[in-house]
C-alpha cells in the first residue's frame, strides 16, 4: 500500500511536539502562578514583620514621651509653678527652657476646665473646643506636622488645669526608629 504523504512517523512526531508545547505552556504558567503567590507571600511576611517592628518602637517611644510628660508635671507642681499660672507665665517659660523640655516637647499649653488657655509656651494650635475628652493622648495634625499630644490633668483646689505636650513626630524621629539598613 502506498503513504499518501502523511506518514505515521509525521504524525506522532507532529503530535509529540504538540505535547510538548502544551506541556511548556503548562509549565510556564504553573512557574508564573507559584512565583506569583511566592513573591505576594514574601512582601506579606516582610510587611508584618516591618509594622511588628516598627509598632513595637513607636510604642516604646510613646511610653517613653508619656513618662516624659509626666515627669514634667510633677516636677512643675513640686516647684509650685503651676500655682497662679497667669501670674508666673515668664518663671514657667524659663523653666522649661533650662531644662530642655523644649527639645521633647515643641508646644506646650495650660487650658482650665472651660479650655480657655491660661499659658501657651509655643505657637498655639486650633484644635477647636472640648479637645481633653479624648484621653491621655491624641494625635493632631496641623500645618504639615503631626504631634503626639499628651494631656495631664492637675488639680489646684476647686480648679483643674488640662496641660497639653505636643510631641511632633518630625523627620529625626522617623530616622530614629528607622531600620540602619533602610
Amino acid at each position: 500500500r502506498a503513504f499518501r504523504g502523511d506518514s505515521l512517523r509525521q504524525r506522532v512526531f507532529g503530535r509529540l511536539v504538540l505535547v510538548i508545547i502544551l506541556t511548556a505552556v503548562a509549565i510556564s504558567l504553573v512557574s508564573y502562578f507559584v512565583y506569583r503567590d511566592v513573591m505576594a507571600s514574601s512582601i506579606r511576611h516582610q510587611r508584618l514583620n516591618a509594622e511588628g517592628r516598627y509598632s513595637h518602637r513607636i510604642a516604646r517611644l510613646d511610653e517613653k514621651w508619656s513618662a516624659d510628660s509626666a515627669d514634667v508635671v510633677r516636677t512643675l507642681e513640686y516647684f509650685h509653678l503651676l500655682d497662679d499660672v497667669a501670674t508666673s507665665g515668664a518663671q514657667l517659660t524659663g523653666y522649661l527652657t533650662a531644662h530642655g523640655y523644649t527639645w521633647t516637647f515643641a508646644r506646650f499649653s495650660i487650658t482650665g476646665d472651660d479650655d480657655h488657655t491660661v499659658y501657651s509656651f509655643g505657637a498655639p494650635l486650633h484644635e477647636g473646643q472640648g479637645i481633653h475628652h479624648r484621653g491621655d493622648s491624641y494625635w493632631h495634625h496641623e500645618d504639615g506636622t503631626l504631634y503626639r499630644v499628651y494631656v495631664r490633668w492637675v488639680s489646684m483646689g476647686k480648679d483643674h488645669l488640662h496641660l497639653r505636650f505636643y510631641r511632633p513626630v518630625d523627620n529625626a524621629v522617623l530616622r530614629g526608629i528607622a531600620d540602619q539598613d533602610s
